[in-house]
């Protein structure tokens, strides 16, 4: 175990100059590192980057269409045909073509290619990521792409900052942790793919490693007004720009049993009945669904919420109703795997998965890191806020988990289901890389860790140089 225990004092930090020139490098290499993707990442090849491209376009061009725009029809059927060209000019069917597409009829719209209100970002997305990249576009569209995109490296950067900042605050004892979760950030080969798409997950991820960074400060320094005034509004501004933070909040509500519970003399004792309790209020919240409660809710309630939570006004009756299919549990297995594949590596549109030995190879890395954490929460090794914070870092993820669940079951029924997307895991970006490090670190020894970070490094730098060429340059330039 690396944290000190309650009669040994921690070993001493790194001195802060030292700590933050190494932050520093790591924004270089992140921002290096996405740049290299950017340029090599034909356009129109990250996840629905075409529909969110459109918006950005429309708030730069043509804002007033989207006063009471929805999905019924394009807001501008011309912008979305030159996007239809410039994929077709860019191969787009050629490298893997989305649902819905006939060659023997070309698309002329978006509805044409996606399925089910999946065919535009305008409709149920909050416009703060796109008015911060409408900003920034030029009259020329194809540079507006290339633009936006360097806008999501920047905000992706400023997300590894803030995770290393988190890390230092947290276990600033424990080199593996505090530089190789930043180190893990700025070098995973999904992270630079996704950001080098256009996607407003870019802005969302980021003011979600804000919050984190602020509950991780609030942990290390203790609560004030100010602290918990900013967390609050870091929290509701990463909620209000996507819906994919909305786990945030029932974290915080974690993390309030979970610190309590740690400093008690049996923190296993204590951990274990929080998560007892946390698994009957899901089962009580299960059971109101199910009941219809959700119906009996005042309709201006229900229409708010699920034109923010959801994609379609049934989608929830949907979920509820297909959480007592046949086999269910196996099914939500099989999306956890598949989960857990995509986020190491599934790059363009799904159509490039990791090879086998690397999935098995990262499957187990990730499985020691989960057994670490385990190991570090049950014994008495770290301190009570350390051990809260890895408490409620695992919470962050079991959420976004659910919530991702929960999407794919609404389109169990559909031709054209979902597949398990990883990339959903990115939205706790900050919870996944102190968890990652802090399980590998629960095995070595304090002397060890330096050593471990550099196979850490090397190992990403091999891990991003043989998907880049081994399999996105021969696909993509054969």
């Amino acid at each position: 175990m690396t944290a000190p225990t309650a009669d040994r004092p921690p070993p001493p930090a790194p001195p802060p100059a030292r700590g933050s020139l190494a932050l520093g490098w790591l924004l270089l290499l992140s921002l290096t590192h996405g740049l290299l993707w950017l340029s090599l990442l034909p356009p129109w090849q990250a996840p629905d980057e075409p529909k969110h491209f459109e918006y950005v376009r429309l708030l730069a061009e043509r804002p007033d269409l989207l006063a009471f725009a929805d999905s019924s029809a394009p807001a501008d059927p011309e912008l979305q045909r030159w996007i239809i060209d410039s994929m077709d000019q860019q191969r787009f069917w050629w490298y893997g073509h989305a649902p819905g597409y006939d060659a023997a009829r070309p698309p002329q719209s978006f509805q044409d290619i996606w399925v089910r209100g999946m065919h535009t970002a305008t409709y149920r997305s909050s416009p703060a990521y796109y008015l911060l990249a409408a900003a920034l576009q030029p009259a020329d569209r194809l540079w507006g792409l290339y633009l936006a995109r360097a806008l999501g490296l920047l905000l992706a950067g400023l997300a590894v900052l803030l995770i290393g900042l988190a890390a230092r605050e947290l276990f600033p004892e424990a080199p593996l942790i505090r530089y190789g979760a930043p180190a893990l950030a700025a070098l995973h080969p999904m992270a630079a793919f996704l950001s080098a798409g256009v996607n407003n997950d870019a802005l969302a991820n980021l003011l979600a490693a804000f919050a984190f960074f602020l509950l991780a400060r609030l942990l290390a320094r203790g609560a004030s007004p100010a602290r918990l005034a900013l967390l609050l509004l870091a929290v509701a501004a990463a909620i209000l720009t996507k819906r994919t933070t909305a786990y945030l909040l029932p974290t915080l509500l974690v993390l309030l049993v979970a610190l309590p519970a740690a400093r008690t003399r049996r923190p296993a004792l204590g951990l274990g009945l929080g998560a007892l309790s946390a698994l009957g209020l899901t089962g009580l919240v299960l059971g109101w669904l199910r009941a219809g409660g959700w119906v009996g809710l005042p309709q201006a309630t229900r229409f708010l919420l699920s034109r923010y939570f959801f994609n379609e006004p049934d989608q929830l009756d949907r979920i509820v109703r297909h959480l007592g299919t046949p086999g269910i549990g196996r099914i939500f297995l099989d999306q956890i795997i598949g989960m857990h594949r995509g986020f190491w590596g599934s790059f363009g549109w799904q159509v490039l998965p990791l090879p086998g030995f690397l999935e098995a190879l990262l499957a187990v890395v990730t499985a020691v890191a989960a057994l670490g954490i385990l190991r570090r929460v049950l014994t008495g090794g770290d301190r009570p806020v350390q051990r809260a914070a890895l408490v409620s870092a695992a919470a962050a993820v079991a959420l976004v988990i659910g919530a991702a669940l929960a999407f794919f079951a609404a389109y169990l029924d559909q031709p054209y289901a979902p597949p398990p997307q990883g990339r959903y895991l990115f939205a706790a970006w900050g919870p996944v890389c102190l968890l990652l490090t802090a399980g590998l670190a629960a095995w070595l020894p304090p002397s060890r860790q330096w050593a471990a970070l550099k196979a850490l490094l090397a190992g990403l730098l091999l891990l991003d140089g043989a998907v880049l060429l081994g399999l996105v340059i021969p696909f993509y330039y054969r």
